[in-house]
């Protein structure tokens, strides 16, 4: 089928509801970039498949500019040769999205659309885990070259995805899903064929534990009705201390544990009566020690003598600062008087220089023989009395003395405080200690009965102790009886357990055989599906070569490297695809990685001519259409002159698209693929510019020639 109109209305740069005639043979839109180009083949995209990849979710495609808040658009195909037309509507309202079909006057909406739209455009993807995706992939890689994703089938996709993408182009994509589920189921076959034989690993690895726990078990034999009387009498002697275990068979399960419990308060009890044993002794000595002597008090009393010592201290020691608040007025004085004599001593100096039979001041007669003498007196600082520092000095230290004497008698006053103290403190813990101990025998009037009453417990408490010590030698040999009978229960449970085993082991192993045959038939029912996929592929890409080749040397991307190639191969049980440039006169010249050789412009031929040579030669595509988005941003000049040729040509078996920003090339394309022959048709869409109401769009029809130009020599 193919594209006869469209209707956009609120989708992305188309603002307002406008209705392109696009039923012709060639579709040529010139724009400048922004001005809705791409956005008019999104909207075929979107009205086909639901999805526009690289915009990610529908609130991208509504545009801003819309008057409902809505994206609409609407497709009508139809057959080259009439008849049938099938009209597709998809409506994003801002929360999802809705689609209705009509064809032959029947309507369908919803989830039956969709179905409707897969069933006529790609039956193939009817079958796939995602449908639309499948639909998808095979409108990007067959139908619609993407501005923006040129070179990413040479280029960014590893050879495995591009085996992928062309089996679900040539319709064997189930085929390699099949593979893919059928690798899963046999990964988790083996998985499960492994965990069969992990069980019987870990059910050898039990009898060999088994087989050394029986190495290890006792082979005798214990007399039980022996065991059970012993059992008995025992339990009626060890009643009076542990009563848990009255009532119950020696042959109980839980015989051993109440028996050990039983001997744990045996050993418990025995520790109490030997520490009671202990305290009993402990009282008897006590006893016979003689009591603390209480100390001597020497009137008057150590803490009458401390306080006058006290006193004492306090007195000398404000005497002592006193003394020292006198030296230190002392001292100041006489800096004072050294200070004034240093001044004096100064004068002196200076008038001695000056003596004359006058005064040099007034100018008067003087005796001049004791001025010079009071002055050399001056000089040599006996004009100053002496001070009563020294007698000062020797009282200071006279009360230090003083005070370091009494310290000391203070000091001796403490210790002996001390000593009265701790005797004190002696009798007192001495005397609490005899009325604790003597506490426990309040019958007792006299220490001499206390000791007779001693001495008759202590041997009670040993009488008991020994009881005790023996019914626990007795328990735990009857403890060693007990452990031999559960050894020969043991033994007889790890023989069943050994039996049980064997079995699973042998039921195990035939399992596993017969899983491993299973295993290797899915192998190679696997291995084949696989060849068959790859021969399915091999065979499709042999019809794509010719058609390859002949679009790649006519777009001529580079000076040596003129032949292209397809290669396919297993690796690891996946198909690989990969693509060959060669010399074809020189052998063994190319490269198995294009990206590696070519330049950018180069690469996007190859990826061009990879397109187109996949839209002309695979059958029953989704539509008869080829749509390049402005292919000129993606290729050098020299190389757009051949793409014209090969596009001239293309136009013959697909209805074909083509966008460009560039005035020049559309003018270059509208001459190439004008009609040329009765029944063509070409149609323009000229964007002149674009406001908020969308782009102002002219569509008109290319004029006929009715001669075709010179140079129509290739075919495809």
């Amino acid at each position: 089928m193919r594209i006869a109109s469209l209707t956009i209305n609120g989708f992305r740069a188309w603002a307002k509801e406008i209705t392109l005639d696009l039923a012709s043979d060639a579709v040529i839109v010139v724009a400048r970039n922004g001005q809705g180009k791409t956005s008019l083949f999104d909207a075929i995209m979107w009205s086909l498949t639901g999805s526009v990849p690289r915009l990610g979710k529908d609130d991208a495609l509504v545009s801003k500019y819309s008057e409902s808040g809505q994206a609409f658009v609407s497709i009508d195909l139809e057959n080259p040769g009439g008849g049938e037309r099938l009209q597709i509507k998809r409506l994003f309202d801002g929360t999802s999205q809705n689609v209705q079909v009509q064809m032959n006057g029947t309507a369908r909406t919803g989830a039956v659309a969709t179905q409707y739209i897969l069933e006529t455009l790609w039956p193939n993807a009817t079958a796939a885990p995602k449908p639309a995706d499948a639909l998808l992939a095979a409108f990007t890689r067959s139908i619609y070259l993407q501005q923006d994703r040129v070179r990413d089938f040479i280029q960014d996709e590893d050879q495995q995805a591009r085996f992928t993408a062309v089996s679900e182009i040539i319709g064997t994509g189930r085929v390699t899903e099949l593979q893919l589920q059928l690798d899963r189921a046999k990964t988790a076959w083996t998985k499960a064929t492994n965990e069969r034989n992990s069980e019987g690993d870990a059910a050898r690895q039990r009898i060999a534990a088994v087989r050394e726990q029986l190495s290890t078990l006792a082979a005798g034999r214990v007399d039980l009705a022996e065991l059970e009387s012993r059992w008995a009498s025992w339990w009626r002697q060890a009643g009076p201390i542990v009563k848990d275990g009255a009532g119950l068979a020696a042959a109980s399960p839980r015989a051993s544990r109440v028996l050990d419990q039983a001997l744990k308060q045996m050993y418990t009890s025995e520790m109490a009566l030997g520490r009671q044993m202990d305290e009993l002794r402990e009282t008897l000595a006590f006893l016979q020690t003689k009591s603390p002597p209480a100390p001597e008090s020497v009137p008057p009393s150590i803490a009458d003598r401390l306080k006058a010592v006290d006193v004492e201290v306090e007195n000398v020691t404000t005497e002592i600062n006193d003394l020292r608040r006198e030296q230190k007025a002392l001292e100041a004085a006489q800096a004072d008087r050294a200070k004034a004599q240093s001044e004096a001593v100064q004068l002196a100096r200076l008038a001695l220089k000056q003596l004359a039979e006058t005064c040099p001041v007034c100018d008067q007669t003087y005796d001049i023989r004791a001025t010079r003498a009071r002055l050399e007196k001056l000089l040599k600082g006996t004009g100053l009395k002496s001070s009563g520092h020294e007698s000062l000095e020797k009282r200071l230290a006279a009360k230090n003395t003083s005070l370091s004497e009494v310290g000391e008698r203070r000091l001796l006053l403490l210790a002996q405080q001390r000593k009265e103290v701790s005797a004190n403190e002696s009798l007192r813990l001495w005397q609490s200690e005899r009325v604790r101990r003597l506490a426990a025998f309040p019958e007792s009037s006299s220490d001499e009965d206390v000791t007779q009453a001693i001495i008759a417990q202590t041997y009670n408490v040993r009488e008991s102790s020994l009881e005790i010590a023996r019914l626990r030698k007795s328990g735990e040999e009857m403890a060693l009886q007990l452990a031999a009978t559960s050894e020969a229960q043991r033994r007889a449970e790890l023989a069943q357990e050994m039996a049980t085993l064997a079995d699973v082991i042998k039921r195990a192993d035939a399992e596993f055989e017969q899983r491993n045959e299973t295993g290797e038939l899915a192998g190679r029912m696997l291995n084949a599906l696989r060849e068959s996929a790859a021969d399915l592929v091999k065979d499709q890409l042999k019809e794509i070569e010719p058609a390859l080749r002949r679009i790649y040397e006519t777009c001529d991307p580079h000076p040596a490297l003129k032949a292209v190639r397809l290669v396919s191969s297993m690796f690891r049980g996946r198909g690989q695809l990969g693509t060959v440039i060669e010399d074809p006169e020189i052998a063994g010249v190319g490269s198995d990685d294009p990206a590696r050789i070519l330049s950018s412009s180069q690469i996007n031929v190859l990826a061009v001519s990879l397109f187109l040579a996949l839209n002309l030669t695979i059958p029953n595509l989704p539509l008869e259409c080829a749509i390049l988005d402005d292919p000129i941003q993606s290729l050098d000049d020299l190389n757009l002159l051949g793409l014209v040729d090969v596009l001239r040509h293309v136009k013959d078996h697909r209805q074909l698209f083509v966008s460009t920003h560039e005035v020049r090339f559309g003018a270059l394309l509208r001459r190439k693929l004008r009609p040329v022959e009765p029944g063509q048709r070409t149609r323009i869409i000229e964007i002149s510019d674009w406001s908020r109401e969308g782009p102002v769009v002219t569509q008109y029809d290319a004029l006929h020639e009715a001669t075709r130009p010179i140079g129509d020599s290739m075919a495809i």
